[in-house]
């Protein structure tokens, strides 16, 4: 019984050393979270939103459409997931109480989400007759790296993250996120 018993644990260590061993090195949807934090926590600690108080002249920042430069293909739904989370991340959500500064969507999603939301509610928080002050960019790249025997890969990304004031076309902020996704296996697994 006591062998049954370590062989059954010996099966289980072996295949949960298999599972644990990533066969893709795709960004996931942890990634995207954990970088709009990190980025919407850069962003709040900015010398340019430091010096800003709740009497400060407004500002409305529109993100832009995120560029992919990296070896990722990346669907519009997952370049606006970005967008959703950093906009929707804590240290953003409070910006306007204390900082006197609103984030929006570009003007042309906002109309995109007109067929899919009602009027009113597309027109409250993302319309396109607000005035937008400055915008800000995301940019991913990635370096690959896959092992001479053609079973291991490491995509090194980064995401940086630019504001822009529109009226100077001066850069107020900048941040670059870094991560690195490893998998092993081959191609026909």
């Amino acid at each position: 019984m006591k062998t049954h018993g370590v062989v059954l644990l010996l099966v289980l260590g072996v295949m949960a050393g298999c599972k644990s061993q990533p066969k893709t090195s795709r960004i996931t949807i942890e990634d995207y979270i954990e970088m709009a934090g990190a980025m919407a926590q850069s962003l709040r600690q900015s010398d340019a939103i430091a010096e800003r108080s709740a009497d400060s002249e407004p500002w409305v920042v529109s993100f832009e459409k995120v560029q992919n430069l990296s070896s990722e293909i990346m669907t519009r739904g997952e370049q606006w997931y970005v967008v959703a989370q950093v906009r929707n991340a804590q240290p953003i959500n409070t910006m306007w109480d204390d900082k006197r500064i609103a984030f929006v969507i570009p003007a042309q999603h906002a109309i995109d989400q007109r067929g899919t939301l009602d009027a009113e509610r597309a027109d409250k928080g993302f319309s396109s007759e607000r005035g937008v002050t400055h915008t800000i960019t995301a940019t991913f790249r990635s370096i690959t790296r896959a092992g001479g025997d053609g079973q291991a890969r490491t995509d090194l990304y980064a995401c940086e993250f630019q504001m822009l004031e529109l009226n100077t076309n001066v850069p107020v902020w900048l941040d670059t996120f870094e991560f690195k996704r490893s998998a092993r296996g081959s191609i026909r697994d």
